[in-house]
């Protein structure tokens, strides 16, 4: 079983592929990762033991706590934090048993109030509510048998519905009954008794909340009602300081409603008190009214000395100008201006240079590379540094590309520093970014944490080889089937590979070994099925592709070689 996680640490629908390194089909899903990881724990306490073991355990924790704790709840995959939520499919309730079990007294107090929090969802839930009726109990009572009092008082009333005339429980859904509904209700209801590790034994005690943190975390949803009559200072003072990531989220929102001239006081007086992440809180309002103050925040972003939090909060405020221009309640601007190509992002040109330094630049305290990916967002969020000439020092703006094409912890980076480059750069630039640009567009690397999401890299690269004209773009699109693994993914790869016409076929015999073995060609699916998320791919299509390939009548496009397109730069 530990043997089966991929390299964040994560199950999916079965093991990890061999082949690939990954989870299967559409990739990770929390909800099987955490009663995987409450098992190998407890594994652990019974005995069962080896260093693979333990260290697959640590792997899924630190995953988890470094990427949830405090900042928000846990998604359906491999995603960030969702501020807006509290225990999605009841995911919190049971990251709360596993780190309970796990001796993380921190990570199982956090989840355990987001579980409690989550009182008023048990009849929602992606696919079904099972998961919400079955793990959140659980997780609320991790919380101690106080706040377990206080969160049944709150959901009680669910269980007398859900009775029936055998003296079980009613799943109501028309499919789903043999999850087990009575089952889970009956773990619930043996909460108190505390005799396995599921209903709490032997958790450390220093996970229970006291009486008012039992209060104010029943309380998260009326309280959002309490930050409608609050002043910036309140506001802000909340957005630091309450433990609900939803509310402080909320609180930062409810600025809007005050104008920019009256928060700017309160965002210089914070700014100039203390240097640090939620001291930047608002100032990206501030674009317009007073730009010179952006100055003092590419400042920090520089200062290696700095907290990275902070660095990366300066990171957002700058590659935020566009999109905090076009919510700015006091302008008029409409979507046209934000999304067609408008100059919303004009006041933090000046900034490129700082970004491109700050993503080229080795963080030794930043392991996961949090601060390139917050730079490398900003720089994305400027536009086309070519047709903008933006791009002064060639080494350098190539060395943070480099360094977002490597990016094994974010599809997201990866396929920022591809668009970057994808359309505009000219071969001769081609030798400093040719291995990353490669390696990123097979985007078969079993190393890879995050890999869900990573196909527009794929088609982004081909593109980008296809335009330079080099001959190896077949092969290397050949060599990402792998990563293909929903439906319209595996037909843009089709269509990518209809295009390349009569230069596709020296590659034929490749060709149809691979579309066998990778997309995975279903002969009894219906032809009218099409391409949707899931749906197999049916073999008529693989067939017309090679024919299409095949009968191509106009003759092959003359095409360089990778090495060729390499030289072409340095001569």
């Amino acid at each position: 079983m530990a043997n089966g996680q991929d390299a964040a640490g994560l199950w999916g629908h079965q093991m990890r592929s061999s082949l690939t390194g990954r989870a299967h089909g559409y990739g990770v899903m929390n909800q099987p990762t955490m009663p995987i990881l409450i098992s190998l724990v407890l594994a652990k306490k019974c005995g069962v033991d080896s260093p693979r073991i333990t260290e697959a355990v640590e792997r899924t924790t630190n995953h988890y706590i470094r990427t949830y704790l405090h900042k928000g709840a846990i998604g359906y995959g491999n995603g960030g934090p969702n501020s807006k939520g509290y225990n999605n499919n009841g995911s919190s309730a049971s990251l709360a048993i596993a780190l309970a079990a796990a001796g993380h007294v921190e990570g199982a107090r956090f989840f355990s109030r987001m579980a409690m929090a989550g009182y008023n969802g048990l009849e929602t839930g992606h696919a079904t509510h099972f998961f919400n009726l079955m793990w959140t109990g659980l997780g609320a009572n991790i919380a101690g048998p106080e706040a377990m009092a206080a969160y049944f008082k709150k959901t009680s009333w669910i269980i007398p519905l859900k009775n029936n005339w055998q003296g079980g429980y009613v799943y109501e859904m028309t499919k789903g009954e043999g999850l087990g509904n009575t089952g889970a209700y009956l773990l619930n209801l043996c909460t108190g008794r505390r005799k396995i590790h599921t209903t709490c034994k032997g958790v450390d005690p220093a996970v229970t909340l006291n009486k008012k943190e039992i209060d104010e975390t029943l309380g998260v949803h009326k309280y959002l009602n309490e930050l409608i009559p609050m002043g910036i200072e309140e506001l802000l003072a909340v957005s630091e300081t309450h433990w609900s990531p939803k509310v402080r989220r909320s609180a930062v929102w409810k600025l809007l409603k005050f104008k920019r001239t009256e928060i700017e006081a309160v965002v210089r007086k914070r700014m100039a008190k203390q240097k640090n992440a939620n001291s930047l809180i608002g100032v990206t309002r501030l674009w317009d009214s007073s730009p010179k103050i952006f100055d003092e925040v590419a400042t920090i972003l520089r200062d290696k000395n700095a907290d990275l939090d902070t660095r990366v909060a300066a990171a957002g405020v700058l590659g935020g100008a566009a999109w905090s221009r076009y919510v700015e309640p006091e302008e008029n601007f409409g979507k046209k201006d934000f999304y067609e190509g408008g100059e919303l992002h004009k006041p933090a040109l000046k900034y490129w240079p700082d970004l491109v330094q700050v993503i080229a630049d080795e963080e030794e305290n930043d392991p996961f590379g949090k601060l390139d990916r917050a730079a490398g967002g900003a720089l994305a969020a400027l536009g086309n540094p070519y047709t903008q000439k933006l791009i002064t020092d060639k080494p350098l703006f190539y060395k943070a590309v480099n360094k977002m094409l490597a990016d094994k912890h974010s599809a997201g980076n990866r396929t920022s520093g591809m668009a970057l480059i994808a359309a505009n750069m000219p071969l001769e630039d081609f030798h400093y970014v040719a291995d990353m640009v490669v390696h990123a567009t097979r985007g078969t690397d079993p190393s890879y944490t995050v890999y869900r999401g990573g196909s527009a890299t794929t088609e982004n690269g081909v593109g980008l080889l296809k335009r330079l004209n080099i001959q190896e773009a077949v092969e290397i699109l050949i060599d990402s089937f792998p990563t293909a693994t929903r439906g319209k993914e595996r037909a843009r790869r089709i269509a990518l590979l209809e295009s390349f016409g009569a230069n596709a076929k020296p590659y034929l015999p490749r060709l149809k070994a691979a579309l066998e073995k990778y997309l995975n060609p279903d002969p009894e699916t219906e032809k009218s099925a099409g391409f949707t998320k899931d749906v197999p791919l049916h073999k008529h299509i693989i067939e017309e592709l090679i024919q299409t390939i095949e009968k191509a009548k106009a003759p092959p496009k003359k095409m360089i070689s990778l090495e060729e397109a390499i030289a072409a730069g340095k001569k």
